[in-house]
């Protein structure tokens, strides 16, 4: 999760979106798209569905990422996204903050996933 972060950093910093989104999902998922924007998950794993607030705190070169409260919405196969709403159904909303590189999350324990 920390690479897809500093992913939305650049798009901020790029100019690109002034509220950067990001979907991740891994090599044994697949994300079903259809005409009005709904997703539905197959495989065996879950999906990220995350948006930054605004700007970096900390986004350079050669310096650990400072990036706080990404909202993060996890879906696996009984959960659904729309993306032209960016909301879900049946999963789990929490955040996530990268504190000089650091990672943690509002979920149990500090836990990203």
């Amino acid at each position: 999760m920390g690479r897809d972060l500093a992913f939305m950093c650049r798009i901020y910093l790029n100019g690109w979106s002034n509220t950067p989104r990001d979907i991740a999902i891994d090599e044994r998922t697949a994300l079903l798209i259809d005409s009005t924007g709904n997703a539905t998950l197959v495989g065996s794993s879950t999906a990220y569905f995350m948006q930054a607030p605004g700007a970096p705190q900390v986004c350079q070169s050669k310096t650990p990422l400072t990036y706080q409260n990404i909202s993060v919405y996890r879906i696996n196969s009984t959960g659904s996204f729309n993306l032209s709403r960016w909301t879900g159904k049946g999963g789990i909303s929490y955040s996530v903050s990268a504190n000089a590189g650091v990672l943690s999350s509002t979920l149990s324990g500090g836990l990203i996933y």
